[in-house]
């Protein structure tokens, strides 16, 4: 039996032109946000994440997986 589960997130920007217009403080703030991300993968906790360059709208996307968070001494 496969106890694992796993949820796919996807992160829009907060408007349609993003990431081509990104401002300097939003950079700050992505750059956080990727640190964020990097780090729960380095931890076993996400299995991929990074950018989407859709042509109709960029887009963020993680996969992520619990079941390593859910055991005890974790």
């Amino acid at each position: 039996m496969n106890d694992m589960h796993y949820f796919f997130c996807k992160l829009h920007g907060p408007r349609v032109t993003f990431p081509a217009d990104i401002t300097p403080e939003e950079g700050v703030l992505m750059k956080a946000h990727v640190d964020y991300w990097r780090e729960q993968m380095h931890k076993g906790y996400v299995v991929v994440f990074g950018p989407v360059m859709d042509p109709a709208t960029a887009y963020a996307c993680s996969s992520c997986s619990f079941q390593k968070a859910l055991r005890p001494n974790h």
